[in-house]
């Protein structure tokens, strides 16, 4: 059994709440393409947001890097 310390704990929070995640249109801005094109990738590959906030849904690192690579050819 692992014990986790204060220090463990404080850690792993401050590495979650450090994680960048990205709106569609600031993937759209990254990636150099339009919106809509970013929703189509998303729908296409079947791509579900990290988080949803209100009405803005979030996506992470890897989802911004997955559309870099596949839409920028």
């Amino acid at each position: 059994m692992v014990k986790l310390t204060q220090t463990t704990l404080y850690e792993r929070n401050w590495s979650i709440l450090a994680e960048k995640y990205y709106t569609s249109q600031e993937l759209a801005d990254g990636v150099g393409v339009s919106r809509s094109t970013i929703y189509r990738f998303l729908k296409v590959n079947h791509i579900e947001p990290i988080k949803s906030t209100g009405r803005s849904k979030l996506y992470d690192k890897q989802t911004f890097k997955r559309a870099q690579q596949e839409l920028l050819l």
